[in-house]
């Protein structure tokens, strides 16, 4: 992994996948996540991958000669469409543009997200 980068799970609880451009904010620690369920698991993982290969995406909008930033790029890509797959295909779908929405009964209104509380 480049030295410069933090890795996808650090850089989405700093908000940040680039060492050197990360400047905390005073004394400002940024806190663990820690999913209570696995279906919560499954997403965090998901939204670090996506967080990472867009700050590459960001990156190489700047840089586009870059090689190895751009295999990078396409690992995180190609892991965050398999998360996406395997977060939809335990849950269901997540985006409105998921191939899973193509049967009937329709899913989107069937599936529990992680942030809905049942029991209210």
């Amino acid at each position: 992994m480049n030295q410069n980068l933090f890795s996808p799970y650090e850089g989405f609880n700093k908000g940040n996948l680039f060492r050197d451009l990360y400047d905390p904010y005073k004394k400002y620690v940024p806190k663990n996540l820690e999913p209570k369920t696995e279906q919560e698991q499954y997403l965090l993982n998901l939204a670090q991958l996506q967080f990472a290969a867009h700050e590459l995406n960001l990156y190489l909008d700047v840089h586009p000669e870059d090689e190895a930033m751009i295999r990078l790029f396409n690992e995180y890509r190609e892991e965050s469409n398999k998360a996406l797959m395997e977060y939809e295909r335990r849950y269901g779908p997540i985006t409105i543009t998921s191939d899973i929405l193509k049967v009937v009964p329709w899913a989107w209104t069937s599936i529990n997200f992680p942030w809905e509380d049942k029991n209210v």
